[in-house]
């Protein structure tokens, strides 16, 4: 199958071309950090941005549903909602 874009180089403000299931870690970064991410359940998921410093955090309040323009490097599983599911997008 030929894709369109291929020869496009990847942006922050492409589309994506992989989607996975995020794996949640209080330890662990992404193998490959998530251009963006959605939400399966409303509540907070806790995450550390691309450029913020290793071992530093935020709380987002998501939606369900809720698809979220972040660059996320590490998705924690303490002080993110229990039994939320996420999905992460990336190049």
């Amino acid at each position: 199958m030929t894709v369109l874009y291929q020869n496009h180089p990847a942006s922050p403000m492409a589309p994506a071309r992989m989607a996975f299931a995020v794996a949640l870690s209080d330890t662990v970064d992404q193998a490959r950090p998530s251009k963006a991410f959605r939400a399966g359940k409303p509540g907070t998921i806790r995450l550390t941005p691309v450029e913020m410093p290793d071992g530093s955090f935020l709380d987002h309040p998501v939606l369900d549903g809720e698809v979220v323009s972040l660059m996320v490097k590490r998705f924690w599983a303490t002080g993110t909602t229990s039994g939320m599911t996420i999905i992460g997008y990336s190049d």
